[in-house]
């Protein structure tokens, strides 16, 4: 463990987070996230741009000629009825909308990415301490067998073993080190940071509920639930509501305007109020946008269709990937159960004198080897968890 501290605080100045602390920044440091942000908030400055011009509508204007008096005008016009304006207010709203929807599936999207690179990020954390405890079991052996092999009472065999041992000991714990050290950057950039940000991250229990609902029963509240379905059935909605507005744009529109005039040097006039009705049909026109309308539909129907079904195997193939990484889980702590308890027998059969240092050697490095695969285990277990919640849509 000692070794481990060295390594982390050898760069400066160490963040220490726990899981939801490093949600909570990447949230706000995010630029990806930011942006979708920003993409929200113009889709509903649009919106609100398109419904309000669809009502009253006030323009001023000045005009000045060099040869005549300057004049002002104040309009207010109001719409009654406009199938465009309507059309128009439709397609924002859906915009708006879709626009929301990707922030949220950006956000979720997010929140995965960082407790997925958090865990990875932990179990390579566990791994090395793993493999620093099998490497001072290594190197005490090798001593202990160097003075035995001194003293007559080791052979070479035995001696060449404990060499072998310490050395391999030394390469699992090169590797688990730079797995550490990637697995930390990666989280750094993750959260935003500069990845020669050192972290250090506290370990985390979460409660595994393996009493899951059916693959079925989680499609449907993926249905509800997922940003990019609900986004893709918004779609849906506006394309129908579009196709029916073509499908009426014969209709006349509807308005009335008021206005004030004022010319230099003199008192504003009113005139109006004045209803303008205006029909314009383009025959040859009408059954193309009508055609195209209904091809809109058709399109939006077609990817829904084709999100769901995506969907849907994605949400199968977690569970699989869920009950596939809990099984393994509970395998790997009976493994390192049974490698303990062998570990500890071939202690006492060693002191006993039963079996040579080589076999020792070898139950010691199983241990290893089963406390490095249940870390592991553990970890991938969470992983398949947060996966298979984000699938379904309720990672939080």
């Amino acid at each position: 463990m000692k070794l481990l501290l060295l390594m982390v605080f050898a760069f400066g100045d160490t963040l220490h987070l726990t899981m939801d602390k490093a949600v909570e920044i990447a949230l706000k440091n995010s630029p990806t996230l930011n942006s979708s942000r920003e993409q929200s908030r113009m889709g509903r400055l649009n919106f609100m741009e398109s419904a309000l011009s669809y009502g009253v509508v006030p323009t001023l204007s000045f005009n000045k000629i060099d040869t005549m008096p300057s004049t002002q005008n104040f309009t207010l016009n109001l719409t009654i009825f406009s199938i465009n304006g309507l059309n128009s207010v439709v397609n924002s709203f859906a915009s708006a909308r879709s626009s929301s929807y990707a922030l949220q599936q950006s956000r979720n999207s997010l929140i995965l990415n960082v407790k997925t690179s958090y865990l990875m990020a932990l179990s390579a954390q566990k791994s090395y301490m793993a493999r620093v405890k099998q490497l001072k079991r290594a190197q005490e052996n090798l001593r202990f067998v160097q003075a035995q092999y001194e003293l007559g009472n080791a052979s070479r065999l035995d001696l060449l073993g404990a060499k072998v041992q310490a050395g391999q000991a030394k390469l699992n714990v090169l590797k688990a080190e730079t797995d550490y050290r990637n697995s930390i950057s990666n989280l750094a950039v993750v959260l935003g940071f500069d990845p020669s940000r050192p972290i250090l991250c506290d370990d985390i229990e979460m409660e595994i509920d393996t009493a899951l609902l059916p693959p079925d029963s989680l499609v449907k509240i993926a249905m509800e639930n997922r940003p990019d379905l609900r986004s893709l059935r918004a779609s849906l909605c506006a394309s129908k509501a579009s196709f029916w507005l073509k499908t009426f744009s014969f209709l006349p529109s509807v308005s009335y305007n008021l206005e004030w005039d004022r010319k230099e040097g003199q008192a504003w006039t009113k005139t109006g109020p004045k209803r303008y009705i205006s029909l314009q049909f383009n025959i040859l026109g009408y059954p193309f946008r009508v055609a195209g309308g209904l091809g809109s539909v058709r399109k939006a129907e077609f990817e829904y269709r084709a999100a769901y079904l995506q969907a849907a195997n994605e949400i199968i193939s977690r569970y699989n990937d869920f009950k596939t990484a809990y099984s393994s889980y509970m395998l790997a702590k009976e493994v390192f159960e049974q490698a303990k308890a062998a570990y500890e027998l071939a202690k006492v059969q060693h002191q006993a004198g039963q079996i040579g240092i080589i076999e020792l050697f070898k139950a010691e490095s199983d241990l290893a080897d089963a406390e490095s695969q249940l870390y592991s285990a553990r970890y991938q277990l969470y992983i398949a968890k947060e996966k298979l919640d984000y699938s379904v849509g309720t990672i939080q």
